[in-house]
Order: C-alpha cells, then structure tokens, then sequence
C-alpha cells in the first residue's frame, strides 16, 4: 500500500491511567435455541405512539402458532436534559462547539441517511439536501450518532458516524446529481443480471412487414436494456444498503437506515441479483437491530401523460386513458421494494408527500420507544429441512380495539452465534477494528491530530499515536532479550468515505529485562506528519494488534485542513499537554482534578496594520461540558514565529478546577481579528479532554 504517511519520531512516554473497560453494546434483537426477541411500535388511529400496554394486551405467534411471551419491556429513547447554563452565541463566522465525543453507552439512537444518488433525478437531489441540512440543523441532538452515506459511497462508508454536525454538513455538500451513472462497488455482475433479464436476443425476422418489425425490435432491445440498467443500478443500491447494515450490527442505540430514492430497490420476488439480495439485506436487518426506513424522494407524482407522451396522432381518450393507467401502474409497481423493506423490518414507508425533512421528523418521533417482547421458541424452529434453514414468519398482534402494531416480518431458522463473522488473518482483524465508529480495547491506543502550515504550498496533518505497551505480548528470545511485535494499520478517509491515503506496517523491538519494565511503564508514542494536498475534512482511523496474543485496539480522530490562499484568519489545531511536564503524549488528553494543562495553536493569515506590523488580536477560552459553558480561563499570549513573519503562536495554561465533574469536556478558543476590513473576522478550534476520576489534586500556586 502507497503511504504518505512520514515516521517522524518514536519516543517512550509515561502512561497515564487506563480507561475502564466498556461493555460491548448488543442490539435489541435475539435470535437464539433459548430466546426469539423483537421489537414493536404500538400507534392508535391517529398514528400516535401508544406506551403503557402489558404483556395481556398482546399476543405473538410464529408461522401462526401462538407463542407464551417470556420477556416483555418498553424502552423509551427519550431526549436527555441537562440543569447546566446553555452557552452564548457565537461570533458571525464562528461554528457552535460540538459536543463532546460519544462514548457508546451514551448513544441514544444511530441514524445512517442513505442518499441513493445511483438514480436520484437532478431535481429531487436539492430538496434532498435541502431536508438533510434541515435535519442536522434541528433533528441532530446530543446522543445521537449519525451518518450521511451515498450508494456509491465506497469502503469509507462506515467511518463517517459522528455526532460533529461539521462532518454531517460536509456529507451533505458531497451529494450531487450525477449525469453519467457510475456502476456501484456493490452491484452484481453482469452475467447474472443478463441470466435473469434473458440476454441480447436476436432481432425479430418479419417477411409480411419489415418497417414494423424493426420498430418492434427496437422496442424490445430499449426495453431489455433498461431492465439490464435497473438492475445494475438496483442490485449496487442493495448491496451498498447490505454493507452500511452489516457495520451497524454492533453499534448501540435505537438503530435505523433511512434510504431516500426514486424508486424501488429491487422487488419481493425471487431472483439472481437483486430480489435475492432484498431477502438478504431484510434478514440481516433483523438480525442487526436495524430499522430500514424508506422515503420516495419524488414526493407527490403527477401520474397523467402529457402530450409528448402519446403524441398527436395518439390523441384518441382510450389511447389517453391507457397510457395513464399504465403510468400509475409502473409508478405503484417502483414503490414495492421500498414499501417492502419497511414493512418487514418494522419501519415507515413516506411516499406521496412533498416535506421531505417533515418525512425524517415523522420517522424519528417514530423511533422514540418500543416494545421488547420474547418468547422461548419450539425446538424446531433451528433444525434444518429438506432446503436447510428455513424462514420462520412472525406476527404480532394488539388485543386491544383501535391500536394498530408494526414489527419485523420474521428471520430464518439460523442462531446469531452462527451468523456472527469470525476474523482469523491480520488484515481482517485490522480491517474490522479499522471499521467500527468505536475505538476497540484490546490493545488501548489513543490519537491527537493538529493541522499544521510551516510555509509551504501543502499543509499537514500531525498525528500523536500512544500505545499502552502492557497491552503487548514479549517473548524471550535466545540471547535473553524479550521480543515483541506490533502491526499497525492507519487509514484516512476524505469527506466522501473514500480512502486517500494509508498506512500498514509491522513494527518490532527487542529489549532487555530492565527496559521492559520501563517501557511498560511509559508505554510508546509515534508522530507521524502526513501531507495534504486538497483542503478539506479527513477522518484518521487506527488499529493496532499484537501479533503474538492478536489482541486488537483502534481510535480515530477528525482533521479539519483549511485552505490559506483565500487571506482568511486560521487556526490549527490544539496541542493539549500536562503543563510543565512535556513527558505525556498530547494522545492522551486525560487529567484530574487540580492538573495545571498547557495549550498551544498556531495563527495565520493575521492582518496588520498600517501603523505597525503588530496584529490586534482578540482571545477568548472556554470549555464546555456536554454542549454548555463551565469556565472561561484567561486567554493565552499571541507571539511571533522568529523563522516565520506570517505566522504567530498562541500559548497558555489553565487550571482545571478542583470542583470540576469528571466526565468529558471540550476545550475552545475563540480568535478575532479587529484589522479585517468591513468588520471583524473570526476564527475558533477546538479540542475534547476528560476530567478522570478520584481525589482532586492541590491547585497548583499561579
């Protein structure tokens, strides 16, 4: 693999305290010997949520066989609040702080937006992204972790979950009308959708009538080639929708897919290519937890035909009356396969209606509770047949008048212990670490990143990887030294998903015996710079895994890379380090109570005046705890480069108050420019840290 990655140092740090380990989180759903568990959504006549029914008021039953319910609950996905002070506006110009980053048992619910821009017509793709932008701004609440994916989307789909509504708002400047059609990475090949559609065929030989035969081979050659395209297009849609919901499996929350397109995915009839693949992606679904919510982009249809349609010379009622009919026909028949996989996955189907983000508002105060019910299925349900496994349907039903249920279809007679993927080389293994949103903790890896110009045309991103070396596995060698190995896979994903650049190296080191008592006290630190050439928002993700036990960890950190030819003020990003220390990687952003933190960025593209070469800079600090203001230290001071006349440095130190919370917080500065013309320009970054745990220090004297 091409790496622009540069190894700039390898150094031996101390290590701060590990982080507790977090229970995986599990999907509602289970499938097992023991326990058959789905959800359910009660609405009464006028579609509102029902939430306080009982075990009685429901029955279940499975290939219509009623069933003795063993497990029943409500869960509530309710909004959470907080007592804390919200902060104040901004400056023009200057983003709102982010949240903090999401641990997984803080995700309330997990949203993947799937932009189907493999047959978005032009003009739906802007109310598309006009409801998107719409959603992020006032559908997105903390505790929510969301993605914004296109069907051609590529590898880098899944590394796009986020919280930040600056990933989601560059998601969604990523989703254009496409005027040639690009064939998904997802789609089947060719000789298949050919086997099903019936393949070229020979022209129609006529002797009585050549003009007419012709224009019938025509006819059927245009027709066979739009199915052939249909189904290209369809089966890339599909298994894009099959890999976005293979990686939500193990993500927490109350987790939905909502598929914005025109058209139908693929119908509930079986086939080569896609119908198979619909029964595929419906089970996986089920089996990950996921909700498939389906939204007809075209909104409200005009179904009558113009006169183009049929010309003049076909103008008689009956001809009028027929093409209508056969229009209506093919528009309902579009719709089957989105209908389907909401219907059989237990989410809503928006179709006929023009508001759009009214659409996702309905679909998420939809998602806002739910029923758990089980039952101990009969022990035939898992034993194989005559064609194997078979399909098992579910119904549940309401005993109480006026109340309507939806809920999953049914599952195939197939264990999740035995559909659960087992990684067993090095690549898998790295690849599937790289893959989840969430850092794993085999081995314990924590990241920084810092955008950085020291004067050249291209900027970098400068990365701080920290390895918890009592995580590694050392083995004695022959000459009495303890040898250990590490394989390293780094990966950088543009704003699109795709892959621009990577890492994938194998690193090993011997020491001798008082050496590994150190290093696996310090533990070990990488910095690697990598060069940018485009500016934009990359997302680095990476895992890490000893070789010897195959024990794998992985992190991830956003990189925002402006540019600087356009003169606007820039920040880079923030080194955060234990103050007066400078032992500590700045990867490890995690500290007590009383710890005095040093802080450091760089300025650019500062105006100066006319009187004197000094810029006349204001600065504001502050940090936040779960998006609201808890301090506002002094701000740090502004100096000049010496090598670099046009850039300056900020630097400053905080104590971190002794009655202060432990949990995670975010750290911003604020900076403005009072020279730039007209009026004055702002710039902020940002950085997230973690108060740990335990007895406060002594504030040390300022």
């Amino acid at each position: 693999m091409r790496s622009g990655f540069i190894l700039f140092a390898f150094t031996l740090l101390p290590l701060f305290a590990r982080a507790p380990e977090e229970a995986t989180p599990h999907g509602v759903i289970h499938i097992t010997v023991n326990l058959v568990q789905v959800d359910a959504v009660v609405t009464d006549s006028r579609g509102r949520r029902v939430t306080n029914l009982r075990p009685a008021d429901f029955e279940i039953l499975e290939d219509g066989r009623p069933q003795a319910i063993t497990n029943f609950s409500y869960i509530s996905v309710a909004a959470p609040t907080g007592g804390e002070t919200p902060a104040q506006p901004p400056p023009p110009g200057v983003p709102s702080v982010p949240p903090a980053r999401l641990r997984p048992e803080q995700v309330r619910r997990t949203i993947a937006i799937v932009v189907d821009d493999l047959g978005l017509s032009f003009e739906r793709t802007a109310y598309v992204r006009q409801a998107l932008k719409k959603f992020v701004d006032e559908d997105v609440q903390p505790g929510d972790l969301v993605a914004i994916l296109r069907t051609v989307g590529g590898l880098g789909a899944l590394q796009q979950f986020t919280n930040d509504k600056r990933m989601l708002y560059a998601a969604i400047d990523r989703i254009h009308w496409r005027f040639a059609r690009p064939l998904s990475p997802f789609g089947p090949s060719a000789p298949c959708i050919a086997r099903e559609v019936g393949g070229p065929a020979a022209l129609t030989r006529t002797q009585g009538d050549e003009m007419e035969g012709a224009r019938k081979d025509v006819e059927a050659a245009r027709a066979r080639e739009g199915e052939f395209n249909r189904q290209i297009y369809t089966a890339g849609t599909l298994g894009a929708l099959e890999y976005i919901v293979r990686g939500l499996r193990d993500l927490p929350g109350r987790k939905s897919v909502i598929l914005f397109g025109e058209g139908s995915p693929g119908s509930p009839e079986r086939g080569c290519g896609p119908d198979d693949m619909l029964h595929r992606l419906v089970d996986r679904a089920n089996r990950s937890s996921v909700v498939i919510d389906t939204v007809d982009a075209r909104g409200l249809a005009l179904l009558l035909p113009f006169s183009a349609e049929y010309g003049a010379e076909a103008a008689a009622p009956r001809d009028y009356a027929a093409l209508a009919a056969s229009n209506a026909s093919q528009y309902f028949e579009s719709q089957g396969g989105m209908s389907y996989l909401a219907q059989q996955t237990g989410g809503l189907f928006i179709h006929d209606n023009n508001d759009l983000a009214g659409g996702i508002r309905e679909i998420l105060d939809d998602q806002s509770g739910y029923y758990l019910i089980g039952y101990k299925p009969p022990a035939a349900t898992f034993q194989a047949g005559k064609n194997g496994r078979g399909y098992h349907h579910i119904q549940i039903k309401v005993k109480v008048p006026g109340l309507q249920v939806r809920t999953r279809a049914g599952f195939y007679g197939i264990p999740d212990e035995d559909t659960r993927p087992v990684y067993y080389t090095r690549d898998d293994q790295l690849r599937a670490a790289v893959a989840s949103p969430f850092g794993t903790s085999g081995v314990h890896v924590e990241l920084a990143s810092q955008f950085v110009n020291e004067g050249g045309k291209d900027s970098r991103a400068r990365l701080w990887l920290h390895v918890d070396a009592r995580d590694l596995t050392f083995q004695e060698a022959p000459d009495g030294s303890k040898k250990g190995a590490v394989d390293v896979l780094a990966l950088t994903f543009g704003d699109n998903g795709a892959v621009v650049d990577g890492l994938d190296r194998t690193f090993t080191g011997a020491f001798q015996p008082a050496e590994l008592d150190s290093l696996r006290k310090l533990g070990v630190n990488y910095r690697m710079d990598m060069p940018v050439k485009s500016p934009g928002g990359y997302q680095l993700r990476v895992a890490v895994r000893d070789t010897a036990s195959q024990r794998v960890g992985s992190a991830s950190e956003f990189v925002g890379i402006p540019s600087l030819r356009r003169g606007r003020l820039t920040l880079s990003g923030i080194v955060l380090e234990p103050g007066g220390l400078g032992e500590r990687s700045p990867a490890v952003r995690r500290f007590q109570p009383g710890d005095r933190v040093s802080y450091q960025l760089e300025i650019y593209n500062a105006r100066r005046g006319a009187a004197g070469p000094t810029p006349e800079l204001e600065r504001k600090v502050e940090i936040f705890r779960d998006g609201h203001l808890v301090a506002t230290p002094n701000p740090g001071a502004i100096s000049q480069v010496p090598w670099d006349s046009r850039r300056l440095v900020m630097a400053g130190e905080l104590t971190l108050g002794p009655d202060l919370p432990p949990g995670h917080y975010v750290l911003q500065v604020i900076v403005t420019d009072k020279l730039a013309p007209k009026q004055p320009s702002a710039a902020s970054e940002w950085i997230d840290f973690e108060i740990a745990g335990g007895a406060p220090k002594e504030s040390a004297p300022n």
